[in-house]
């Protein structure tokens, strides 16, 4: 019955602790600031590509692509 008692104590405490570890990542605001400004970061980068890829797409599609595709005399 010993041997029980001390598996069930040890099983509490690691639960506790866990319990804890998860309540500071909770609260504590450091990591959660990295996160929100990586995805504002990433969001707008996204913006940015779509903005210029619709003012550049008519200058690519009318200039630079028919030189890549011109291979000269045949």
């Amino acid at each position: 019955m010993n041997f029980i008692n001390s598996m069930v104590l040890g099983a509490k405490v690691r639960m506790l602790k866990a319990k804890e570890a998860l309540k500071n990542v909770m609260t504590e605001e450091k990591g959660v600031s990295n996160i929100v400004a990586t995805v504002l970061i990433i969001i707008v980068a996204i913006a940015l590509v779509a903005l210029l890829w619709g003012l550049l797409e008519d200058w690519i599609v009318e200039v630079v692509w028919p030189e890549l595709l011109d291979f000269g005399p045949a």
